[in-house]
């Protein structure tokens, strides 16, 4: 940040590059060859184990396809 910034303008210059990146982000994470599906979700999910019966809190970072597949596997789903 700088002198000129205040920290709402900062803030909003943060969501306004978020904004413009997300929609590429998550285009390339939906790729067939992308880091995390080929690495970073099948080591995530080893490490989560048997998911059956369990409630798994979702922050809402992503686009759902991770907690779906969590209660395909029997997590259970809430609200």
């Amino acid at each position: 940040m700088t002198q000129s910034e205040s920290p709402v303008e900062l803030q909003t210059t943060n969501a306004d590059a978020w904004s413009d990146l997300s929609g590429d982000y998550e285009r390339a994470r939906g790729r067939e060859d992308s880091l995390d599906r080929l690495v970073e979700w099948p080591a995530q999910r080893a490490m989560l184990g048997d998911v059956s019966g369990c409630s798994i809190l979702d922050l809402g970072c992503g686009n759902g396809g991770k907690i779906a597949e969590l209660v395909r596997d029997g997590a259970v789903g809430g609200d």
